[in-house]
């Protein structure tokens, strides 16, 4: 399952790195989640399913956007994702078995 959209990296949301719609795309399957940017700033960062914590959704501006919680230690602390279509995304990853929560200003809530 792929999708197109854009995305933010870094060790922060504010100071991170960005690649707009829709030079980005999510790929996940059962067992890995891969997001590639393209252009003059390529990235891709693959994670197996033991490297993801969560995937939460979060709004750090505008966007309402999918950070992927991982512990990897050579990828940055924040990779976000985001998408027009982020409540199809959403569905998608869940239905593959990734823990998708959301996160509020109370805390967490889990979906």
């Amino acid at each position: 399952m792929a999708f197109r959209g854009g995305a933010l990296w870094g060790e922060s949301a504010i100071f991170g790195r960005t690649a707009p719609w829709p030079f980005v795309q999510l790929r996940f399957s059962t067992a890995e989640l891969t997001l590639t940017t393209a252009g003059l700033d390529f990235k891709k960062f693959t994670f197996a399913r033991g490297d993801v914590t969560s995937v939460e959704e979060r709004q750090p501006f505008i966007a309402r956007g999918l950070q992927i919680v991982h512990h990897r230690a050579d990828y940055p602390s924040v990779i976000m994702f985001f998408s027009g279509r982020l409540d199809l995304v959403m569905r998608k990853l869940s239905e593959r078995g990734w823990l998708v929560t959301l996160y509020t200003e109370r805390g967490w809530q889990w979906e």
